[in-house]
């Protein structure tokens, strides 16, 4: 085994007992901490544009699981039942992290269908612009950080309206530019360099500002920004313990019940 390899095995297997403590928790696998590890990328354009769900932060990354920030924020609300999801329904989790796949993997009153483009074990390989799913089919939707990646988000939205069934809810986060009050893009832009320079990260096709609301509601969806400083029981009642951004807003939209 090369030595820089085993450096950083013998690293990982060190954190989790460097950052022991009381002060915070990690809902993905439980561990108690002192805190969390700070983490993510330090291009100037997350500072310039105070790109929300992105960027270098600190309490980022959770020193056992490596789990993200805006990934616990998805896994308190799912653990305090926020949304009600029927006995055997279908959870449409589009490019799910690895701590929602576990965290399903344990659930077995709902099924948990994985779907991506390019990666493998998954349940479902599709494009988010064509999903082959009959109408009214779906149960939930958790998109996180998805559709900034998307040609076509309009188009992607009104899939994921589709096929969800009527009342049901989607998760869908993205990263939002505070200090931009509309959405960046340019189709014509495909160079890798140029996109992360514009757009925040490589394979990103735009940097969503403040009118992302706006783009969800008028893709059909009764949308509800709800921030977990301000309703700390659809979080579990303590979510500051769970390490999440106070900036960040969950962006709970649901199919109304009359057909749109």
């Amino acid at each position: 085994m090369p030595v820089i390899t085993l450096a950083k095995r013998l690293r990982r297997q060190a954190l989790p007992i460097l950052y022991r403590g009381e002060r915070y928790e990690c809902p993905a696998c439980g561990s108690a901490l002192r805190s969390f590890m700070a983490g993510g990328a330090k291009l100037p354009l997350f500072k310039e544009k105070k790109i929300i769900g992105a960027g270098y932060r600190q309490n980022n990354l959770c020193p056992s699981c490596w789990t993200t920030d805006r990934e616990r924020l998805i896994l308190a609300f799912m653990l305090a039942r926020s949304v009600h999801v029927p006995a055997a329904g279908i959870i449409l989790n589009i490019a799910p992290e690895p701590s929602l796949c576990r965290y399903f993997a344990d659930q077995a009153d709902v099924f948990h269908l994985r779907a991506d483009l390019m990666r493998g074990n998954m349940s479902v390989i599709f494009d988010l612009q064509r999903m082959p799913l009959p109408d009214q089919s779906i149960d939930m939707v958790i998109c996180n950080h998805v559709l900034e990646h998307v040609e076509d988000d309009r188009i992607a939205m009104a899939e994921i309206l589709r096929v969800l069934k009527p009342g049901a809810a989607a998760l869908l986060q993205a990263p939002i530019a505070a200090h931009e009050a509309e959405t960046i893009e340019d189709p014509s832009v495909s160079d890798p360099a140029e996109r992360e320079q514009r757009f925040g990260q490589d394979d990103h096709v735009r940097l969503y500002g403040q009118d992302y609301a706006s783009r969800l509601r008028n893709a059909g969806f009764d949308l509800d920004c709800v921030k977990w400083t301000e309703q700390p029981e659809l979080f579990g009642g303590a979510p500051e313990r769970y390490g999440l951004n106070p900036e960040e807003i969950l962006f709970l939209g649901k199919k109304p019940r009359e057909a749109v």
